[in-house]
């Protein structure tokens, strides 16, 4: 039963906040990396219980405290699975909206740590596949080339 009305309470009424400035309740710390060119963290927050909340992206400077949200993504999409280069200040990742069926994949954005711009670099309209594979999507990003060239 404890358990339970744990799971089922809001993280900020438990008196679960986060530990650094910036970081929403309710989330926990999933993937930390860190790109040398800027000197930037980024971290992807997931939900810490039950409740349904969109996976976030957040940026600090190795010498802050405070985090930055990546972007304004709308409540039902999620940005995950970060992946960054040695030698330039960006982070590439995916976004997913949140659907019936789970999340459908929307694409991969380019956030540029200096900058801070972001881009959809690949989207479903860009994409282009055999109609056998029209269902995939892509789950996780796995690495960048050192020149940006290429990723997995």
């Amino acid at each position: 039963m404890a358990r339970e009305k744990i799971g089922s309470t809001p993280p900020e009424q438990l008196g679960r906040t986060p530990k650094s400035p910036g970081l929403p309740p309710g989330y926990t710390s999933h993937k930390l990396v860190y790109n040398n060119a800027a000197e930037m963290l980024i971290l992807e927050l997931r939900a810490s219980s039950a409740f349904v909340l969109p996976t976030r992206l957040f940026t600090r400077h190795e010498r802050s405290e405070a985090y930055e949200q990546i972007g304004t993504p709308a409540e039902d999409v999620s940005y995950k699975s970060p992946v960054t280069c040695e030698n330039l200040p960006v982070v590439v990742f995916n976004s997913l909206k949140r659907g019936k069926t789970g999340g459908d994949w929307e694409g991969v954005y380019w956030f540029n740590l200096n900058t801070r711009e972001l881009v959809v670099c690949v989207s479903r309209e860009k994409l282009q596949l055999s109609e056998a594979h029209g269902r995939l999507w892509i789950l996780e990003l796995v690495s960048l080339s050192e020149d940006l060239e290429h990723f997995t």
